[in-house]
């Protein structure tokens, strides 16, 4: 194989898409001995996103602003005709991605992940440039002993169009799922985790534990509240990407109970998004 042989990866999303989108490229061109190009465009252009792969030492060449692939063309050996529709979880077909193809997708699967584990799980902990505010939260977080992570997606979850897709989950839900892991692991340390801290503060006050907001500061990055997460004993899920990877690269042993299902529409599958070892807990949506 040429030493040039790359395969173009585009990056969209926050933080948990991006990894789900870096990890399939990791993965594929690692086993096919491609060189691994990252292109950033849409995220460019995306309000309200950023690049955040550059908060630790990543693998691959991010591509120039002005790069553009022919999609279309570059999508003939993932898809039998020239169907721009992204691939959303596995496809078995990547693996056979020619040289200068563009794959194009949000590859939510544990399946690309599983087999570069360990180094994703080195790579992420390497930050480029940690901030004060986590240095500051991982001793605190340390000093707590045995602590659970709770994981609450809201932001654009609220949103009518949204929600109708990806599903609200009530409040009720993580106050079950709560119970099942304190039983486990034998704690009543919680560590809350949101993008809406009023809603995660509210949540607290209702439930039976000892709750610490995370409250990150301008000077951090997402990246640093989801290494925050993965250090924690036990992790409950919202249906997330970014919940995810916070549970995904933990080397705890505690449970990982996530929602199920994921969607609200059983139009979506998540067959090959959670591990089969991960507690599936019932979802109850707004």
């Amino acid at each position: 194989m040429s030493a040039d042989a790359s395969l173009a990866f585009r990056l969209v999303g926050g933080l948990g898409n991006q990894l789900f989108i870096y990890a399939a490229g990791v993965a594929v061109t690692r086993y096919n001995g491609y060189q691994l190009e990252l292109d950033r465009s849409a995220l460019d252009t995306a309000p309200a996103r950023s690049f955040e792969l550059d908060a630790f030492r990543h693998f691959g060449t991010v591509l120039p602003p002005k790069w553009r692939p022919n999609w279309l063309a570059k999508l003939r050996t993932i898809h039998s005709t020239a169907d721009p529709t992204p691939i959303r979880n596995y496809d078995p077909g990547l693996w056979r991605a020619l040289p200068g193809d563009a794959p194009f997708g949000y590859f939510q699967t544990w399946r690309y992940a599983e087999t570069i584990r360990t180094d994703l799980q080195g790579q992420l902990s390497d930050l480029t440039h940690p901030s004060d505010w986590f240095r500051r939260e991982s001793e605190l977080l340390q000093s707590r002993g045995t602590v659970i992570g709770i994981h609450m997606r809201r932001g654009d979850y609220e949103i009518s169009s949204v929600k109708a897709h990806h599903g609200l989950l009530r409040e009720a839900y993580f106050r079950s799922a709560l119970q099942l892991a304190m039983e486990r692991v034998n704690s009543e340390t919680v560590f809350l985790f949101s993008d809406d801290v009023r809603y995660a503060e509210h949540v607290g006050k209702s439930l039976s534990a000892r709750c610490h907001v995370v409250r990150p500061t301008a000077e951090s990055r997402p990246l640093e509240s989801l290494l925050l997460m993965a250090s924690t004993q036990s992790q409950i899920l919202s249906n997330s990407s970014f919940s995810w990877w916070g549970s995904w690269i933990s080397r705890c042993e505690g449970p990982r109970v996530a929602p199920f299902p994921w969607y609200p529409s059983a139009k979506y599958s998540d067959e090959d998004l959670i591990p089969t070892h991960w507690e599936r807990h019932e979802s109850l949506f707004q």
